[in-house]
């Protein structure tokens, strides 16, 4: 609103009216109101604009319970072009009643319905004020009872008086489950009560304040009373948390609830299996939801079972087996899956060489190869797998590789091969002892394959050189250092 030196009578006005069906009003001294602008309602002054917050004022309807009435909202202008004003209107429904705030055993906060006058005073010692707010403070004492003139702010002769107990107040949980005409949903009903001992109602019939709901699905609510549908069949524990005050003071409540499989698809399958236009490519349990002709989700459980056909190949540690040097006469072999979804219920090894032997590791997944005789020289050994399941069987070969490098045992006990660091991913150290004079250095990948050569001349019989290892691939490798009729070897694992 401007305020631009009105008269009393030329600034706004704002009124209520109550009237019954025919537009007449009822009860004008308790069912009423104006507002004018002006200094004594608190507005508030900007330039030359005045303005006020929301103002609240209530009235009794309680007599007029089962009947028709009409509430009039009326604004006046100011004079004529003098200025311009606006104002909002807002009706809301209350309880006539005192609500409570607060649980257990601290201090209470005790509320009267807004809009009115106020006050506060014990039933049993009425003439003595506590307080005039619209809220009071007190703590809980069971012997009393309290009490407030609530009354028309327009005309202090026009109220009412309510009473409360001012009892200790206890959330007291309960609940039931109503099946509703779909087997997957249910109505959760919520019964818990305001109690004085936490264990018997009160007798008020009020309900707590707070309530939470856990469905046992995954899914929760804080609905008062919630309708629930669950997306899957099986026995769930429906946990009502009933509390006072914003969860201040809790009390718990548990139901059970049988959701009964509409439809089970129990299947076993070699390949991906399409449902519903999505593939499903693992065994497991699914769930989906579908509607029915009467509106109600159907539950359909896919039981699946799947399997592919074996899809592997063949991995191993062989490196070319040097004369009968016992350190070189075992080797592991293992076989991956290219499909990790493929599982093997056997598999069978065998090598074709009358001087080896297979045997399988306990998962079946690997074996060890076993020489127990001298091997054919610069020949190639298959080591075969067959592995088989319900889809298939696949049957693999790996050959390997055999050089005989023709050592002296007896002559390679003084010499000692050592290499560091190993793992290696750079630089490699070889330190030889007993190896003295002009020395040869090959070395191989795990296929047997003579990757690098090179010489040099040991002056003493405890020589170390450097290797760049960083040009070669990763893998296991070996190192074989000839000087004479004196050979050793040793493995290398290259890494990055």
């Amino acid at each position: 609103m401007r305020d631009i030196g009105h008269t009393f009578d030329e600034r706004p006005q704002f009124r209520f009216d109550i009237l019954d069906i025919d537009n007449n009003p009822i009860d004008p001294d308790c069912l009423s109101a104006d507002f004018i602008a002006g200094s004594s309602l608190g507005w508030e002054v900007f330039s030359h604009y005045r303005w006020k917050d929301w103002t609240c004022v209530g009235f009794d309807v309680t007599p007029f319970h089962g009947q028709t009435i009409r509430v009039r909202l009326t604004t006046y202008d100011c004079g004529e072009y003098r200025c311009f004003t606006y104002a909002y209107f807002r009706l809301t429904c209350g309880h006539k009643c005192i609500t409570a705030s607060g649980c257990g055993y601290t201090e209470y906060e005790y509320s009267a319905p807004s809009g009115f006058h106020y006050d506060w005073f014990w039933r049993d010692d009425p003439s003595h004020s506590i307080s005039h707010d619209q809220t009071v403070h007190v703590s809980p004492d069971s012997s009393r009872e309290l009490g407030c003139h609530v009354t028309f702010v327009e005309n202090s002769s026009c109220g009412f008086e309510l009473f409360t107990s001012t009892k200790r107040r206890f959330p007291l949980s309960g609940c039931t489950i109503a099946e509703t005409e779909c087997l997957n949903k249910f109505h959760c009903i919520n019964e818990s009560l305001v109690s004085n001992d936490g264990i018997h109602p009160d007798g008020t019939g009020n309900p707590c304040d707070d309530v939470f709901w856990d469905f046992g699905d995954g899914q929760t609510s804080y609905d008062f009373s919630p309708t629930h549908a669950y997306s899957f069949s099986g026995d769930f524990t429906v946990t009502m948390i009933a509390g006072l005050n914003d969860f201040e003071c809790t009390d718990t409540s548990f139901l059970e609830v049988h959701i009964p499989e509409n439809a089970l698809i129990d299947t076993v399958t070699c390949e991906p299996f399409i449902w519903a236009g999505e593939a499903y490519l693992e065994s497991g349990e699914y769930h989906r939801s579908f509607t029915t002709a009467s509106g109600c989700d159907s539950l359909v459980t896919l039981r699946l079972d799947a399997n592919y056909p074996p899809e592997f190949h063949l991995h191993g540690d062989h490196w070319p087996i040097g004369g009968t040097e016992l350190a070189w006469t075992q080797y592991t072999y293992s076989l991956v899956l290219d499909n990790p979804l493929c599982s093997v219920d056997s598999i069978k090894w065998s090598v074709d060489c009358p001087t080896m032997s297979v045997l399988p590791a306990d998962d079946g997944l690997s074996c060890e190869l076993r020489i127990f005789s001298f091997l054919p020289a610069n020949d190639s050994v298959p080591l075969r797998a067959v592995a088989h399941n319900r889809c298939g069987t696949e049957e693999r070969t790996l050959w390997i590789h055999t050089s005989y490098y023709g050592i002296d045992d007896h002559a390679l006990a003084p010499a000692v091969l050592e290499v560091f660091p190993n793992p290696a991913s750079g630089v490699l150290n070889i330190r030889m002892r007993g190896l003295v004079g002009e020395t040869r250095m090959e070395l191989y990948d795990g296929r047997g394959t003579l990757v690098d050569k090179w010489a040099r001349h040991n002056k003493s019989d405890d020589e170390t050189v450097a290797y760049d290892t960083s040009r070669l691939p990763e893998g296991l490798y070996l190192l074989r250092v000839s000087c004479g009729r004196r050979s050793v070897a040793t493995k290398i694992l290259v890494r990055r």
